[in-house]
């Protein structure tokens, strides 16, 4: 048997099916987002803290609070003649690289590494972000010294 739905022709069985699907993906959709339990329990209680780094090594723990000057990156900021933060210096004691490039070297960071602990960067890999020495930075910042501040064109 047959049912036409406007100029569409379906079979009985055809449409049934279509209907039985559907409701059987509608009951997934909405029973997967609802909690019919009265023991209500937060979502994210049960994930494992301890494995995302060693700042979250404290949280199974309930008051456990991470410590705020872990929050953010430490300050790059460096005048000449003062003693520089532990961040500067990290940067200072990379390996330098050959700037510019040697000839036919088309990988710009052939020697660099990439790490974690150097995130965040503009430059990464699925193993973290560039380590980039200050060179690195300023060649690719000036883009190999064809980045001009003025120009008619």
């Amino acid at each position: 048997m047959e049912i036409s739905i406007g100029s569409y022709k379906l079979r009985v069985e055809v449409l049934i099916l279509i209907v039985i699907i559907f409701w059987i993906m509608f009951g997934h959709m909405l029973c997967s987002c609802c909690k019919f339990n009265l023991n209500f329990r937060e979502g994210f209680s049960g994930a494992n803290y301890s494995s995302a780094g060693p700042e979250f090594a404290g949280a199974k723990t309930p008051d456990w609070i991470m410590n705020p000057s872990t929050w953010s990156m430490p300050t790059l900021t460096y005048s000449p003649g003062t003693t520089p933060d532990t961040g500067v210096k990290a940067i200072f004691d990379r390996p330098k690289q050959p700037i510019p490039l040697p000839k036919d070297e088309l990988d710009m960071f052939a020697t660099t590494k990439f790490k974690p602990e150097c995130c965040p960067n503009a430059y990464s890999t699925s193993t973290g972000c560039a380590c980039m020495t200050v060179g690195q930075y300023n060649y690719l910042r000036d883009r190999g010294g064809n980045n001009v501040p003025y120009s008619e064109y």
